[in-house]
């Protein structure tokens, strides 16, 4: 996943976050972020959940993501055996 994301993307480092603490919800949830090399020191590490929330004008539009998720995915390895193989 890190190789697809700096193919796909200016990133320094991959961070992947794990959480399944919710009682509402009892399943996992996994965040794979792309870490700018660009972000200040307290933006860093834990600190990159302080880009959550920000303003509208500051985030990654919707079709950016999109964007982003398809450049990602063509840089995935196809496990063989997989449905796709025909």
């Amino acid at each position: 996943m890190s190789r697809a994301l700096r193919a796909s993307v200016d990133c320094a480092k991959t961070y992947v976050v794990e959480f399944s603490e919710h009682p509402d919800h009892r399943h996992v949830h996994v965040h794979v972020i792309p870490r700018s090399p660009h972000l200040p020191d307290d933006q860093l590490g834990p600190g990159i959940f302080r880009n959550l929330g920000v303003d509208a004008d500051r985030r990654v539009p919707e079709e950016r993501m999109n964007e982003i998720a398809g450049m990602v995915l063509k840089h995935l390895p196809v496990p063989s055996g997989d449905a796709q193989d025909g």
